[in-house]
Order: structure tokens, then C-alpha cells, then sequence
């Protein structure tokens, strides 16, 4: 039996790291992110012999192990780059020999979200290959506990998970028992996000449960300029919220440049020298423009918010790639993913 899963990357829009637990109940946050066309892969396949055959395509890794020392493989440093994989394997009655195939989809330390959208796929897969129940809620849940213990820096924020597993454009609401998941998705939004967003790869390495860690303890330290800021991009997403549903775009657009902004005053290592020194470049080019780092920042990739430049015009080619190319950065071309 064969099992072939895909589950997209995301790019965040606004209202990240208002996702960690307890903050979000606290503030009564949401937060919208989107799926793209980049996107984890995992495939399952039968095995004849007793054991489990990992091949990691992230880090060009392959192992096998033995089904019964599954367990004590989780806490082998020669496994330490798939200990997540492991995790995940540990949660099923493995017992017959499978071989599985995996990427994250993204440039590893990207920020957007790939290791936990493999997670999921795997999971999902798994599920699939083992004839198990599958619900989505229920595997986000799980998943996501088993990254907080491998990040052992607080709770991994959920919104990494969902794109996976719904695709299109969301609304992400916790509440006390669950989640409000709201499909956001239609042809004149996902061309707006298509055209007038460019997302770029920095080369930058990154550790974004530095940064979650470093602003979740000070907003708990009750640090009044992580509290205050964390509020106004939690009004900012609502706004944005209301623009999407009012097809407000001129608002919304402006609300993601300025999210990006409140981010960058809060933590000095969200946005690193590099990109800063490309982001005056495209604010001298046009005060119109923003960029807004993915995730956590720290490096990885960022995007470029072009309210009125699309791409593939000649324009585009002409004003913003060379910025681009010239800071030696990578555009990563992607499309909004269709609605699972």
C-alpha cells in the first residue's frame, strides 16, 4: 500500500505570535495567515522487513530503524534531526516494516512554518496508512504538543498547522475547548495576495523559538511595550479581518506593512541587518511598499507588500527585482493553494 500526502507552507499575514497559548485567550486574538503552492510532501510505503526506513530530503538524511527500538530512538542523538519525525511515528502501533519519504517544502529555517506543516502531513498520512480516524483539530493538537516538547521554549504557536490541512486564505480563532477556523478563500482575494506580495528568501539563518520565547516572557513579565504592542497588532488583524471580509484592500495591504513595523520595534533581532538594508531600499523606492518578516523573523524569508505594482509587469521587473537580485536574496514564486 502506498499513501502520498501534501500539505502547503504558509505565509503569515498578521496576528502571529498572538497564536501562543495563553496570549491569544488573553487577548482575544486571531490570526490570518495563508497556504501557498510550496508545499510538504510525505510518502508511505510497505516494507517487507521489520523496520522503519526514514528518508529525510530536508537533510538529505536516511535511516532505518529497528520497529521495536523505535522508542528509544527518539532520544538518540544520531537521530537528532528527525527526532520530530520519531515523535510522530511513536504516537501509532507500529507493527510492520514501512518506509517513508518526507520534505518540508520550504528552504530549511524559512519561517514559513515547514516543519510544522510536515508534521501534520505526516501525521495525516500515517492516519491514512494505518486506516485511523483523522480528524484535523484533533491531529493539530497533537502534533503541536509534540514540537512544544522538542522546542522546550514554552508552547508552539498553531498557526503553522492549519494552512497544511485546510489550504486557502484563514481565520484562525482559539477558543477556551477548540478552534474557529474560518475559510476566508475566494478567486478576487487569492489574485490580490498572488499579485501584489513577493516572497523572498533571505539565506539568513534563523531560530524563531528565540524570538517567540524572548517576547513571551516579557509580555508575562508584563513588559509594557511587548503588552502595547502585542495589542495593536491584535486591532490591526481585526481590521484586517473586517477589510477582507469587506473587500477592503487598500486598508488591508496597509495594515500587513504596518504590522511588520510594530513587530520590528519589538524585538531588535526580528529583522536582521541584511534584510533592513533591503527594506529602506524598497521604501526609498516607494513609500507605498513594506516588508514584514514570516513567522518569528530572526532571517529566513520575508515578504514585500506592492499595494500598486503586480507582478510580472514590466515595472516589477524593472523596479523591484533588481532590489532583489542586488541584495542577493531569492524570490520564492508561489500561488495561494486551493481550499482543501
Amino acid at each position: 500500500m502506498q499513501v502520498i500526502e501534501e500539505g502547503s507552507v504558509r505565509i503569515d499575514l498578521l496576528g502571529g505570535t498572538l497564536d501562543l497559548p495563553p496570549i491569544d485567550l488573553i487577548l482575544d486574538s486571531r490570526t490570518l495567515n495563508f497556504a501557498t503552492s510550496l508545499k510538504a510532501r510525505v510518502e508511505i510505503d510497505d516494507l517487507s522487513e521489520k523496520l522503519i526506513s526514514i528518508n529525510s530530503k530536508d537533510y538529505s538524511e536516511k535511516h532505518e530503524i529497528k520497529i521495536h527500538e523505535l522508542s528509544r530512538a527518539i532520544n538518540n542523538p544520531n537521530y537528532k534531526n528527525l527526532e520530530f519525525v520519531l515523535r510522530i511515528l511513536n504516537e501509532f502501533s507500529i507493527t510492520k516494516g514501512l518506509s517513508i519519504e518526507l520534505s518540508s517544502g520550504s528552504p530549511a529555517g524559512a519561517g514559513l512554518g515547514g516543519s510544522s506543516s510536515m508534521g501534520v502531513t505526516l501525521y495525516k498520512a500515517l492516519s491514512r496508512f494505518f486506516s485511523k480516524d483523522y480528524d484535523p483539530i484533533k491531529t493539530i493538537q497533537i502534533v503541536r504538543n509534540i514540537e512544544s516538547i522538542i522546542l522546550n521554549r514554552g508552547p508552539a504557536g498553531y498557526q503553522d498547522y492549519f494552512p497544511a490541512l485546510y489550504g486557502g486564505v484563514l481565520s484562525i480563532k482559539s477558543h477556551t475547548e477548540s478552534f474557529m477556523v474560518e475559510q476566508l478563500s475566494n478567486q478576487k482575494i487569492e489574485s490580490l495576495l498572488n499579485d501584489h506580495i513577493t516572497l523572498v528568501f533571505s539565506g539568513v539563518s534563523r531560530n524563531s523559538g528565540i524570538n517567540n520565547w524572548e517576547v513571551y516572557k516579557s509580555f508575562f513579565d508584563n513588559d509594557l511595550k511587548i503588552r502595547e504592542g502585542f495589542s495593536k497588532i491584535c486591532d490591526l488583524t481585526e481590521a484586517s479581518y473586517k477589510n477582507l471580509k469587506n473587500e477592503n484592500f487598500k486598508d488591508f495591504f496597509h495594515n500587513i506593512i504596518q504590522e511588520g513595523k510594530i513587530r520590528k520595534s519589538l524585538f531588535s533581532g526580528i529583522v536582521p541587518k541584511e534584510i533592513q538594508s533591503l527594506e529602506q531600499e524598497v521604501i526609498n523606492s516607494n513609500s507605498n511598499w513594506g516588508v514584514k518578516m514570516c513567522g518569528a523573523g530572526g532571517g529566513g524569508c520575508f515578504i514585500i507588500i506592492h499595494p500598486d505594482l503586480k507582478k510580472n509587469s514590466d515595472e516589477y521587473s524593472k523596479s523591484l527585482i533588481p532590489l532583489i537580485q542586488t541584495a542577493n536574496m531569492q524570490i520564492l514564486d508561489f500561488i495561494v493553494a486551493p481550499i482543501v
